[in-house]
């Protein structure tokens, strides 16, 4: 009886111990399609001090991704960014800070314009966001048609994309495991945490289209799209404003919606140039952005938490899974839970039919309205942008899945705040640029970040320079991985069956002492 009872101590120390270090990540294979997400070693780290230190090597590390062009005819130039603010223990606000790692593979002229946009949105963001660590983020700018014969039409016009370096699983208030961007975790200031990716954010901007820059000091062209509109779009995706849900079905089919569905396995093929879905490992869940546990159906005030809670019993009744990506996905539409991913489809291909409750929202009616017009559903635009019709020509239009060609976004901001001044009656920002310089700039390319995004940003977590961050701090680290414990079926992946085994081990020494 002693020894037993010596084992199950010890069990109890080493389970304790592995809650304590088992901080989990991930990434995905392939940032463009997102079609899930793969498990990867972060062991943690103790932070020495309060602030991460601004010292941080400027080499640049490429992203990886999938299917990354390279054109070798071009020079490579590089550039990085320094902090907009020197670090000051004297006032929080100088702790503020972006840094830009870029790698070009284009001509000279053309990076130099680009190198300015990257200083002029770490300066935007900068006047929005109050910062405890800095946030890096790794750029490539090359032609996405370098490598390609024919070019996907797609490719030729796409300037860019942006996400989350580390996606990292935290236990929230409510007891539910989400993602949250490494960018987001840092501010946290967590005594452990996991080993951070170099960058927080990668992005990856094409070379080809027709961009124009604040330093042209011309009218922008019909044709050409200001660059640093979409710088500021994609590094707001890589901050967190993206939703784990979308399409994955290996067939091309769009009959049904999940949330990001997740492998357990670090191995070679979940690499972006090795990847193959044919490959057998091990599912153990669907699993929320931090955005999506503040998504609400606009019609019956439904929050889709409880839908991704419902879909997540098909590993309650059926245990991790062991199956090839494709081998998955065919099992679960045999699921009585395909039926809710059905209806999730028809939900995101409703117009105005899902919301983001803001940390001040009363009600659907004062929700941020998401994308849901575009149909058939588009893992790049449903849900993870603001509604287009809705938020053209508003102070919110940033985040809208279409940029409008021959408008540069201070002109986009003056119509924003004053109506009258949109389309042909618009005194456009490089005339007013010319006359003021660059006070006129900063004095009004700051208003960017509109008044509900920046409510987005207070709302998951980031305090900005207009309200400290309230929300509860999520757990760090989060739960252990699911696990088949005792049984065949049961998966303890929660607080409250940890809890359960621990309790029912402690019950069991009680009674081992008292014999």
């Amino acid at each position: 009886m002693k020894t037993w009872f010596g084992a199950v101590i010890v069990f109890l120390i080493v389970f304790a111990t592995q809650q304590v270090n088992s901080a989990r990540c991930f990434r995905y294979p392939n940032p463009r399609e997102r079609n899930f997400v793969v498990e990867v070693n972060c062991s943690q780290e103790s932070e020495k001090s309060g602030i991460l230190s601004t010292s941080l090597s400027y080499h640049y590390s490429h992203s990886k991704i999938h299917h990354v062009s390279k054109d070798k005819k071009k020079p490579l130039h590089f550039f990085s960014s320094s902090p907009h603010y020197k670090r000051s223990t004297n006032s929080s606000s100088n702790k503020n800070y972006f840094i830009f790692k870029v790698a070009c593979h284009s001509d000279a002229a053309l990076c130099m314009k680009m190198f300015s946009a990257f200083e002029d949105a770490g300066n935007i963001f900068s006047t929005i966001l109050d910062l405890n660590a800095p946030i890096v983020v790794n750029v490539t700018i090359f032609n996405f048609c370098a490598d390609e014969s024919p070019c996907d039409p797609e490719d030729k016009v796409n300037p860019g994309v942006g996400y989350s370096s580390l996606l990292i699983l935290l236990n929230d208030d409510d007891n539910v495991e989400r993602f949250y961007p490494q960018s987001l975790v840092k501010q946290f200031n967590y005594t452990t945490h996991p080993r951070y990716d170099d960058a927080d954010i990668y992005a990856q901007f094409n070379a080809n289209p027709k961009y124009w820059f604040r330093t042209d000091h011309t009218r922008i062209n019909d044709d050409q799209i200001d660059f640093l509109e979409v710088v500021l779009h994609e590094v707001f995706h890589g901050l967190g404003f993206d939703t784990s849900w979308g399409t994955y079905s290996y067939a091309g089919e769009k009959n049904f919606v999940l949330p990001a569905p997740i492998a357990k396995e670090d191995v070679e093929w979940t690499n972006s140039e090795n990847y193959n879905p044919s490959i057998n490992v091990t599912w153990s869940g669907f699993r929320e952005f931090v955005f999506d546990r503040y998504l609400v159906q606009t019609e019956d005030f439904t929050y889709l938490t409880n839908f991704t809670t419902k879909l997540n019993q098909y590993f309650v009744e059926h245990g991790l899974v062991h199956a090839s990506y494709n081998g998955f996905i065919d099992e679960f539409k045999k699921s009585d839970q395909y039926a809710i991913a059905e209806n999730m489809m028809k939900l995101f291909t409703k117009p105005g039919s899902v919301g983001f409750m803001t940390w001040d929202s009363k009600g659907v009616n004062d929700s941020i309205i998401l994308e849901t017009e575009v149909s058939p559903f588009n893992n790049e635009y449903s849900i993870r942008h603001v509604d287009y019709r809705d938020y053209t020509d508003t102070a919110d239009f940033l985040m809208r899945y279409l940029i409008t060609l021959g408008e540069d976004l201070g002109s986009k901001i003056i119509c924003g705040k004053n109506k009258t001044m949109c389309g042909d009656n618009n005194v456009t920002y490089a005339d007013n640029n010319v006359t003021c310089g660059d006070n006129y700039y900063y004095g009004l390319l700051k208003n960017a970040i509109g008044p509900e995004l920046r409510k987005f940003l207070e709302t998951v977590g980031y305090s900005t320079k207009f309200r400290k961050s309230t929300i509860k701090i999520p757990q760090m680290p989060s739960p252990i991985p699911p696990m088949n414990v005792l049984t065949s079926t049961a998966i303890f992946n929660t607080p409250e069956l940890t809890t359960l085994l621990i309790a029912h081990i402690v019950t069991i020494c009680l009674f081992t002492i008292r014999g």
